[in-house]
C-alpha cells in the first residue's frame, strides 16, 4: 500500500542525490507525483510504499517527511 508525502531534502543534497530517490521510488511500486523545483525547496511529493518511507526516514539528507494532505 502506498501513500502520499511531501519528502523535503536539506540545502546539503545535490541534484544528483535527489534524482537518484526519484528513480528508487519509482522502480519500486512508487511514483514522484511533483518535483519541486531547487529554487523553490529541494523535493518532491511522491506515492511511496512503507518500505520506501522507512529508508526515507532514516537517511541524513532527508530534512522532512509530511503526509500530503491534499489528496
Amino acid at each position: 500500500m502506498t501513500m502520499n508525502y511531501i519528502v523535503t531534502f536539506k540545502d546539503s543534497a545535490t541534484t544528483e542525490q535527489i534524482n537518484s530517490y526519484v528513480e528508487q521510488i519509482n522502480a519500486n511500486d512508487g511514483t514522484v507525483i511533483n518535483r519541486f523545483p531547487d529554487m523553490i525547496t529541494r523535493g518532491f511529493t511522491a506515492s511511496i510504499t512503507d518500505k520506501i518511507l522507512q529508508k526515507l526516514q532514516s537517511d541524513p539528507l532527508v530534512d522532512r517527511i509530511t503526509p500530503d494532505a491534499s489528496n
